[in-house]
């Protein structure tokens, strides 16, 4: 008989979601952008149904993209990073600048 693996339960699911989604708002995207919406959508999948989900959302009105991890597994923490799609210009190439924001789960 093959024993099932270990995954999150709905109340840890829901606490990363949380913990992400206050990080996300507070970088002040608007609720109404379609990426935002798409963003609440894969959490609310992912915290109901338990479906793990990884990829991309483009944020073409502010130059961002963002990459999510979020996973059943236990021993992996879900997370969100969000980079800038604007390139440096070369005379400021060694100026330091932040390209990416990580939100991560406590």
């Amino acid at each position: 008989m093959k024993q099932q693996k270990a995954k999150k339960s709905p109340e840890q699911r829901q606490s990363e979601v949380d913990h992400l989604m206050d990080q996300f708002l507070e970088l002040g995207f608007p609720l109404e952008l379609p990426g935002t919406q798409e963003f609440i959508k894969i959490t609310k999948d992912f915290v109901q149904h338990g479906h793990s989900a990884s990829g991309t959302i483009k944020f073409p009105e502010y130059h961002r993209v963002m990459e999510y991890i979020f996973s059943m597994q236990p021993h992996v923490v879900s997370r969100v990073n969000i980079t800038s799609t604007i390139k440096k210009p070369k005379h400021l190439a060694n100026t330091p600048m932040p390209k990416s924001v990580d939100l991560v789960t406590v």
